[in-house]
């Protein structure tokens, strides 16, 4: 059985032999997803914050031309 124990601050070290089979490393980023009564770990998606972005922009009315301080804004979910 593998366990792990829940730090104070809410970490968890994923042993090692999981890290090499699933080619983890250090600086990685994980998703979480609740399913089933239970968590599933997952690496996260990254083409996920691209889609993200692009969607919030082709939500832009296109009526002038925008600084580079709105689009930002925008991409980041923040009215503009």
């Amino acid at each position: 059985m593998n366990v792990s124990r829940i730090t104070s601050k809410g970490q968890v070290t994923v042993p090692k032999h999981f890290r090499d089979q699933l080619g983890w490393k250090a600086g990685d980023e994980l998703e979480f997803i609740h399913a089933n009564g239970g968590l599933q770990i997952v690496m996260a998606a990254h083409h996920q914050r691209g889609a993200t972005a692009v969607r919030r922009l082709g939500a832009v009315k296109w009526k002038k031309k925008l600084s580079t301080d709105q689009l930002m804004k925008i991409t980041r979910g923040h009215k503009s």
